[in-house]
């Protein structure tokens, strides 16, 4: 096994090769785990350094600690454990210290870790705001007790509000989420008030989106979230960050997830049209059931020839026939082959036309590029060394959220056969539900910005050039007819979910 030096000299050539300054390297200076044995040498060389708190503030120094920590004894450690401590606050927020504290956070003992807490606890704010300490709170999640996360989770709930619209306090929120159970009531309580806002804002629409996945596992929790959510609907679905939230809410895996797609049911024409609501409706379309996938594409089908011209609609369409089944992909082929000579005088209607000649070969459709709707602006790097990917927790913290808002609504209850809806009763039966009030009411979105000026020009220039620019040819017509009488068919999902008993409403 190489000595601790070697590999240290092997790292630091490393690093100087790059010619890169110590500032502009970042998280080079933190030396990955390389889970040594015990050894002699190191424990002597270790033991021979001056000044260990000054060489935590130096470059080379910061590097050489991590790797003797990863190969020294319990007993070394404590020894290094001992030098830094009064010096801890100061090392959290160090470009360099910060990696030595996060190492010996992570082989410290439990009596260590609580002289570190109170450390913590007392500099909590200030080292969650900053580009170094937010790193160690981060990492205090990951080694620390979980009594000791929920503590930190608690000193953190009156500045909630703060920390998720900082560019490093989003961090050590989404660390809470995803480390700490109780964590997600806690946070939903502090900003009940407030999550759209949150959510259409830069960084915090990160940690609701974490939020949302974290509050999928609890029934309660994730219906109070989308409950508030639901009611900036319109303004999130257009917004820059917003967006985002949206498609993280269809996304989350639970039954609630699908309220989203229903209220916006009769605007899906002009979200199509929209740079942010367009990758909205590719998620709802994906994240839909079969039945419900079958309702939008119905709702889509008499747009698509002008959808596939369209600088953000012709990717909607691209999407719904890549996530189609075959005859729902037979529908758009029929309304679209027609027009396919003139989408190939289109610079956006070529990107459609070359997936209807695959279709025609019997390929399946390429994925779709150039499309935002999986591109969320979610750090899947947090600030230092540490991967942390979108995971939900298995569990989130019992209780109920916004008493005064929701108390009035029932419980959820399971699926229970009713009487089979078609679906052109079910915008009636969605806007007469007293539980959700206008919202399903379409004419809640008449206020939603038109195509751009310009798109029309486009249009009525080349309106000559096609024959037809609106669906319904005798034949497709006919395929419509069909497939309605086919939706009919399935009335235990789909008239379950229409009539609302799949939310327990």
């Amino acid at each position: 096994m190489a000595e601790p030096q070697n590999e240290f000299r092997r790292m630091n050539s490393d690093l100087s090769a790059s010619g890169l300054s110590a500032e502009a390297q970042g998280g080079a200076v933190a030396i990955p785990l390389l889970a040594m044995e015990p050894s002699a040498a190191a424990s002597a060389e270790l033991r021979s350094m001056q000044d260990i708190v000054e060489a935590c503030q130096e470059r080379e120094g910061s590097q050489k600690l991590q790797v003797l920590l990863d190969s020294v004894s319990q007993d070394d450690r404590q020894y290094v454990f001992e030098k830094v401590a009064p010096f801890a606050a100061a090392l959290m927020i160090h470009v360099f210290g910060n990696y030595v504290l996060q190492r010996v956070m992570h082989y410290g003992t439990p009596q260590q870790h609580d002289v570190l807490l109170q450390i913590i606890q007392n500099n909590l704010f200030e080292l969650s705001q900053n580009t170094f300490g937010c790193r160690v709170v981060q990492k205090a999640f990951e080694v620390f007790s979980a009594d000791a996360g929920v503590q930190i989770t608690r000193r953190l709930q009156s500045r909630v509000q703060q920390l998720a619209t900082d560019q490093h306090g989003n961090h050590v929120l989404q660390r809470s989420l995803e480390v700490v159970p109780q964590a997600a009531q806690l946070i939903v309580l502090e900003l009940q008030n407030n999550l759209a806002g949150t959510s259409c804002q830069k960084y915090g629409c990160r940690v609701i989106q974490r939020l949302v996945a974290a509050a999928a596992a609890d029934d309660r929790l994730i219906y109070d979230v989308v409950e508030e959510l639901s009611f900036s609907l319109q303004k999130l679905v257009n917004d820059q960050f917003g967006n985002y939230v949206v498609q993280a809410i269809m996304r989350c895996g639970h039954e609630r997830g699908l309220k989203p797609i229903y209220l916006l049911r009769g605007s899906y024409g002009i979200l199509c049209r929209h740079k942010h609501a367009s990758n909205v409706v590719e998620t709802a379309y994906v994240s839909a059931t079969p039945s419900l996938r079958a309702v939008l594409l119905q709702e889509l089908l008499p747009h698509c020839v002008n959808l596939a011209t369209d600088p953000f609609g012709n990717f909607v369409v691209q999407r719904i026939f890549e996530q189609s089944d075959r005859s729902q992909q037979q529908l758009m082929y029929a309304a679209l082959s027609k027009e396919a000579a003139w989408l190939k005088t289109h610079m956006y209607g070529r990107s459609v036309v070359a997936v209807l000649q695959r279709y025609e070969k019997g390929e399946a459709p390429l994925p779709v590029r150039g499309s935002n709707a999986s591109a969320l602006p979610q750090s899947q790097y947090l600030p230092g060394p540490c991967l942390v990917p979108l995971t939900q927790p298995s569990s989130s913290g019992p209780g109920t959220v916004f008493p005064s808002a929701s108390s009035h609504q029932p419980p959820l209850s399971p699926l229970t056969p009713v009487t089979p809806a078609t679906p052109a009763s079910v915008a009636s039966e969605w806007s007469h539900n007293p539980n959700y009030g206008s919202f399903g009411d379409a004419s809640v979105f008449q206020q939603l910005p038109p195509a751009v000026p310009q798109q029309q020009q486009q249009q009525q220039q080349h309106a000559s050039r096609a024959p037809v620019l609106r669906h319904p040819a005798a034949d497709v017509s006919d395929l419509c007819n069909d497939w309605a009488t086919m939706i009919d068919d399935e009335p235990d999902e789909m008239s379950a979910l229409y009539q609302g008993e799949a939310y327990g409403i």
